[in-house]
């Protein structure tokens, strides 16, 4: 484990990644439900998913868990928006400890931000290619963080998610037009009548410039497409089976 990162909890039916902040006293729980049989039972359903990991982590409080648009909006962990309401957003902003956040992945990226400043808070995200477009992560930033901004005390974990080799989109495509106007040229490649394109590069610039330092921003390099034994991934045929991302607030 180290200061600020990940760990990879190898638990027989659940195995999951954690996301960690190790120097500090926990004040929030995040983690990224990995392929494996709880998983595979739930099929992306978020009810079935939360009530099978019950036997791993107690349950705190209503869940929110969004339906997924591949958009930027952002929702508040509220009663009125916990199941079985099921309201559309990418997002879930999160300064209760009542409340459960989630949300599901099959290539696409997570995105954990919080911190302590000027209270317990954090955003999960669903950062999938038109979300990176969008700017979901820099908005989180400025609508959820302005007080932390450049502190030492706002971080941000991105992945694990498709990687750039693996993810490319064709040209002349309206979406791929919109990526090549919004990505820095660093985060794309344009060969063979296709994109490639970073959304873990593209996302990390969004966090820079939306006020993190780099040293606590934290990149997972786990590519979702190459490590499918791990991970499921859309792009390698996965339909049904998602990643599962559960975050709270401790009290």
């Amino acid at each position: 484990m180290t200061e600020h990162g990940y760990a990879l909890v190898h638990h027989r039916d659940a195995p999951f990644l954690t996301y960690t902040l190790a120097s500090e006293p926990p004040f929030f729980e995040a983690r990224l439900f990995l392929r494996g049989p709880f998983m595979d039972e739930a099929e992306g359903d978020s009810k079935r998913a939360r009530r099978l990991l019950s036997a791993v982590v107690p349950v705190k409080g209503a869940l929110v868990a969004p339906k997924q648009v591949h958009g930027s909006h952002i929702i508040e962990a509220t009663p009125s928006a916990a199941l079985p309401a099921c309201p559309a957003g990418d997002g879930v902003y999160l300064e209760r400890t009542d409340m459960e956040a989630s949300l599901r992945f099959a290539d696409c990226l997570p995105v954990v931000i919080a911190s302590d400043v000027p209270t317990p808070r954090m955003v999960i995200l669903h950062s999938g290619y038109k979300g990176t477009v969008l700017n979901i992560a820099g908005k989180a930033c400025e609508n959820y963080f302005s007080e932390a901004r450049r502190s030492s005390r706002l971080w941000a974990w991105v992945g694990p998610g498709i990687g750039r080799d693996f993810y490319f989109r064709r040209l002349g495509e309206e979406w791929t037009t919109q990526g090549i106007g919004s990505f820095e040229e660093a985060n794309m490649t344009v060969a063979d009548g296709v994109v490639h394109f970073d959304l873990a590069g593209q996302v990390r610039h969004q966090l820079l410039t939306g006020g993190l330092r780099q040293e606590n921003i934290s990149v997972i390099p786990i590519c979702t497409f190459r490590r499918n034994e791990l991970c499921y991934s859309y792009r390698r045929g996965d339909r049904g089976g998602h990643l599962f991302l559960l975050a709270s607030l401790n009290g």
